[in-house]
């Protein structure tokens, strides 16, 4: 049995693309109700839309580092000659 502390130790994105994945199998077994399906539906929208924005901000914040490690690359005193 799991303990408490470890549900809530799993990041968040983690989390979210646990719960999209549960949806996205329960969704492709079929067998529930429209409603259920509706409302897996709608949850599983909700949870890709914040795995897509959290992967989107992991992205800028990559470019933005590897464009500082360029520019740190680039030896200023060199550029002028």
């Amino acid at each position: 049995m799991a303990q408490t502390g470890e549900v809530t130790a799993q990041p968040k994105f983690e989390r979210e693309l646990e719960r999209l994945e549960s949806i996205v199998s329960k969704l492709e077994e079929g067998g529930l109700p429209l409603e259920e399906n509706l409302k897996l539906f709608e949850e599983g929208q909700k949870a890709l839309t914040r795995c897509r924005s959290t992967l989107e901000a992991a992205q800028v914040k990559v470019e933005k580092l590897l464009a500082d490690g360029e520019r740190q690359l680039i030896d200023p005193s060199s550029l002028g000659r």
